[in-house]
């Protein structure tokens, strides 16, 4: 059957109305422009295009009420994000809200050190971003020798953020004997650098292999696209929501963080003395 404006003309007054209204609001949909899944750390209350395009997209519902809620924000990088511009990443200080901190990879198991750790470690010192270092643990790896080469690799001044630890992975491994080569790692770092490490984990691997045997460390929390780290009340200090934020200066994708505090609270966390 073909469609033929003939027959429309052809409706009672009422049907012809409905049509015409049903083709109106189709017109208006179209119209009506999208809002983007990707998240952005530069917000105004309203959606509305940033700092001269200086982050690709806009905020959707989700980021804007982080922003709102919380006031210091960061990201974390590793060889991933490849050469990093961070003078254009520091020029989000123009922006309604700023990135405040920078986590850096430093080192995986027990021999490999990212290839932008020196880079990045060192360019974000000379834009004043503060800064952070983190280390991805291999959990049938020794903790001691892991700890070892984090700390050869990193070389902490006053005013760092405190060690990161990131723990994604167990294995087949017993909890006993996991927590302990991890617990192994954690003290070492501790003693050298003088802080407690901050442990990195996804939600559900914080539940069921890391909050009951670590309560007095400083946790940080992946769960993405969420409103709130549901379940976990206010004991968290950093939140990972998302991995697909867009930065200037960056090349892809990167992880946005929330701390869980202000900055004088972030303050606080860093390293006083080596």
């Amino acid at each position: 059957m073909t469609f033929s404006p003939t027959r429309i003309l052809g409706f009672a007054q009422g049907q012809r109305i409905r049509v015409i209204f049903f083709f109106l609001s189709v017109c208006i949909l179209l119209l009506i422009p999208k809002h983007s899944d990707t998240a952005v750390l530069c917000s105004p209350i309203r959606e509305r295009a940033v700092y001269k395009n200086h982050l690709n997209y806009r905020f959707n519902a989700y980021g804007d009420f982080l922003l709102k809620r919380y006031s210091v924000h960061g990201i974390d990088v590793s060889r991933y994000q490849n050469k990093i511009d961070w003078k254009k990443v520091k020029e989000l200080n123009k922006c309604d809200n700023t990135i405040s901190f920078v986590y850096i990879k430093a080192s995986e198991g027990e021999d490999d050190i990212d290839p932008m750790f020196s880079y990045n470690w060192l360019e974000t010192r000379k834009a004043n971003l503060k800064r952070g270092a983190y280390h991805y643990f291999k959990p049938k790896r020794s903790g001691k020798k892991q700890a070892k080469l984090f700390l050869a690799t990193v070389n902490h001044f006053p005013g760092d953020l405190p060690p990161v630890v990131d723990v994604e992975e167990k294995g087949k491994m017993k909890l006993k004997p996991f927590q302990k080569n991890l617990r192994e790692f954690i003290v070492e770092v501790e003693k050298k650098v003088g802080e407690k490490p901050v442990i990195y984990c996804s939600y559900r691997f914080y539940q069921d292999f890391i909050k009951n045997g670590f309560k007095d460390y400083p946790c940080w929390i992946a769960n993405y696209h969420q409103t709130k780290l549901l379940g976990n009340g206010n004991n968290w200090h950093f939140w990972q929501h998302t991995d697909t934020g867009r930065v200037k200066g960056i090349i892809g994708r990167v992880d946005l963080n929330t701390f869980n505090g202000s900055m004088d609270d972030l303050e606080k966390l860093c390293i006083k003395s080596i």
